[in-house]
């Protein structure tokens, strides 16, 4: 008889224990939970930062590429320091004078940039005094996504055509 009367006696005392263990539960959960939300956030900043650098990335190897196909454009000069396409940008389709292959594909990258990137622009500046030439091509954009101060952003490529 004497065990029956001791496990109703400590049952007493126990009582309220197994409420506390659940409230803590409860609270290592919520913060365990809002630890992955915080998670969830920075990735998905990430992932849309992430999918501007790839675009910008193609951009680049892009307009390089437009420079490797005109060779004769780039022996003459007609891709050295293209800082901003002209306001109004002349019609190229037909090449007249102000025209040149360079400057189309320049127009033409810059209209991409500005469609892609939020305010997206491109430089291409000839390296001074390199043997082969070397050409920097430069991106710059806004990232929304980041804080206050890191927005801007600004991808850079040498390059040899």
């Amino acid at each position: 008889m004497k065990p029956a009367i001791q496990f109703s006696a400590n049952r007493r005392r126990v009582h309220g224990l197994t409420l506390i263990e659940v409230l803590v539960t409860i609270a290592i959960v919520a913060f365990g939970l809002l630890g992955l939300a915080g998670l969830l956030a920075k990735s998905t900043v990430m992932a849309g930062t992430l999918y501007m650098r790839s675009t910008v990335t193609e951009r680049i190897y892009s307009f390089a590429d437009r420079m490797r196909l005109n060779m004769k454009g780039v022996n003459a000069g007609d891709y050295n320091n293209l800082t901003a396409p002209p306001d109004p940008a002349p019609d190229c389709r037909g090449l007249p004078s102000p025209c040149n292959i360079a400057l189309m594909d320049y127009i033409q990258w810059s209209q991409e940039l500005k469609q892609s990137l939020p305010g997206g622009k491109g430089t291409i500046i000839k390296t001074a005094s390199t043997s082969p030439d070397v050409y920097t091509i430069t991106v710059t954009w806004i990232n929304p996504r980041l804080p206050e101060g890191q927005q801007d952003q600004q991808y850079k490529l040498d390059t040899k055509p």
